[in-house]
């Protein structure tokens, strides 16, 4: 299939009877780091914890048992979802934003996820 464009898109969403809606999510009501740690422990028998995640991302240390659950989370997780919870983080903690994206640039080379935006 052939890149459509988003004037094709939509007047194929018309013909559907369905509306193109884009927006930047909304996580300040919701407890980002919360569903961050769900996210990463689907697949694992014991989860990361709120406090677990906080402290790894303002220290930027893994604990070991803990480092699928992370590399889990840089493959899986929403963007928006990490995004947030480095800015709930941070505002829990002293660090600044700037260096926890440090730590979380450090665990991209560490991990090497396949996704293309932390190449």
């Amino acid at each position: 299939m052939a890149d459509l464009g988003i004037a094709k898109v939509t007047e194929l969403l018309d013909l559907l009877g369905l509306v193109l809606d884009a927006h930047q999510p909304d996580h300040s009501n919701l407890n980002a780091i919360r569903m961050a740690g769900e996210t990463a422990s689907v697949s694992y028998k014991e989860s990361l914890t709120p406090n677990e995640l906080i402290l790894a991302l303002a220290t930027g240390e893994i604990p070991s048992n803990r480092a699928a659950h992370f590399s889990t989370l840089m493959d899986e997780a929403p963007l928006s979802l990490i995004v947030s919870s480095v800015e709930m983080a941070a505002l829990k903690t002293t660090v600044p934003t700037k260096q926890i994206w440090k730590h979380i640039s450090q665990w991209t080379r560490d991990f090497q996820p396949p996704r293309k935006c932390w190449a």
